[in-house]
């Protein structure tokens, strides 16, 4: 007689594409049906921008179920230009409108949490002419943290641009007016 047929399921009985990253997918209507469909949702911007997206299916087949809980952890964490991601392989109406909140909310928690934060600033540009016996002192504020020579032409006449935040950009230029001879460029 023939070997028995071994399934190849996992041992826990789930499907094997829901174990997959590279699988996971929308699961069949049966299991949508059930309650275990997948899907994912997303969401970005945050703070200034205040955008928020939802992709797929949220709570009770209603799209964008999933933006105001990951949209609201972004938001207490004062996060700007982020993207969040939740992939909901199990859900639905098992666990009903407040458990999907409830379970997007702890997702994107946890992601934020895990993930490194790195910090930008806005940035600016001035550009000026100045006479060349004022170069000691236009140097001398080129060369303050947070500011550096986006461009230079020393003559007789000397141009430069200088980069830095925007939020310090008036402490610089009232700097600039203070020294003989700078004019800024148009």
């Amino acid at each position: 007689p023939p070997p028995p047929r071994r399934s190849r399921a996992p041992p826990s009985g789930r499907r094997a594409a829901s174990l997959c990253p590279r699988l996971v997918g929308r699961g069949s209507a049966r299991d949508r049906a059930r309650g275990g469909g997948g899907g994912a949702e997303g969401v970005g911007e945050g703070r200034g921008g205040r955008r928020g997206r939802g992709g797929g299916e949220g709570a009770r087949g209603r799209a964008g179920g999933a933006a105001k809980p990951i949209l609201g952890q972004i938001n207490s964490l004062n996060l700007t230009n982020v993207v969040v991601v939740v992939v909901r392989y199990f859900g639905g109406i098992k666990l009903g409108t407040p458990g999907l909140i409830a379970a997007y909310r702890e997702a994107a928690r946890a992601a934020l949490d895990a993930a490194a934060t790195v910090e930008r600033h806005e940035l600016a540009e001035v550009s000026f002419h100045f006479p060349y016996q004022s170069m000691n002192s236009v140097m001398a504020l080129a060369k303050m943290p947070q500011v550096e020579i986006a461009d230079r032409e020393f003559d007789n006449t000397c141009r430069m641009t200088l980069r830095t935040r925007r939020d310090m950009m008036d402490a610089l230029v009232a700097g600039l007016g203070k020294i003989d001879g700078v004019t800024m460029a148009e």
